[in-house]
């Protein structure tokens, strides 16, 4: 595909589907993949058979700013493309130091992969549940509340520590505050008289969350 082809507005036949009603794609709605969908150039350039710097020329033409690499990293890492270590690999040199240092954290908009396998599950089990949870006299929130008084974590292996994949300890500080917020949590919930279950990355993968679920609920 030539770059005049979506320069010119309508001029080219291009099919996708994303989810949606098979669609011809004029070049806002390429922009739109991307500033709305939240697709990366190569993967917008996958869907229309495009050269990625094609796409990068269309969005610099219309004033679309370029995500920062610890912007897309974070992208790629919700939409489950990065594991935890290869997100922070991924980070910019100043991003990483400060999320290793404990000093910045990448607050998670949308929930992560395995949440969303969490949630999906209760769904299919029949509960009634609220994801991300936040108690009235609680200033955190839990991953999962099922009335009347049970609360579920679901814990990435690398965010949160896993003593099974890290049995020495913390290796880094941001580990080391999340393991401390995640005692906090645990310990508001034990003293509040709810039921408390973690559900980690590694079992989820291994065993699927919804066996997990049977087996503690």
């Amino acid at each position: 595909m030539e770059l005049e082809d979506i320069f010119q507005g309508n001029g080219f036949s291009v099919y996708y589907t994303l989810g949606r009603t098979e669609s011809h794609l004029s070049p806002n709605e390429i922009i739109k993949l991307y500033r709305v969908d939240l697709l990366g150039i190569q993967d917008i350039g996958k869907i229309i058979d495009a050269d990625p710097e094609t796409i990068r020329q269309l969005l610099m033409k219309n004033g679309i700013p370029r995500r920062s690499r610890s912007e897309a990293a974070r992208l790629n890492w919700e939409q489950g493309k990065l594991g935890g270590e290869e997100y922070l690999e991924a980070l910019s040199k100043g991003a990483k130091k400060a999320v290793v240092e404990g000093r910045r954290s990448f607050y998670i908009q949308r929930p992560t992969s395995i949440e969303i396998i969490v949630s999906e599950s209760l769904d299919s089990l029949g509960y009634e549940h609220t994801s991300q949870w936040h108690p009235p006299d609680y200033t955190k929130i839990y991953d999962e509340f099922i009335p009347p008084d049970t609360l579920i974590e679901v814990n990435g292996d690398y965010w949160h520590c896993n003593p099974k994949v890290y049995p020495d300890g913390p290796i880094n500080e941001m580990q080391e505050s999340n393991v401390e917020r995640d005692k906090q949590k645990e310990a508001w919930a034990k003293d509040n008289k709810y039921r408390f279950f973690v559900l980690w990355e590694t079992d989820i993968n291994k065993h699927g969350a919804t066996h997990l679920l049977s087996q503690c609920l």
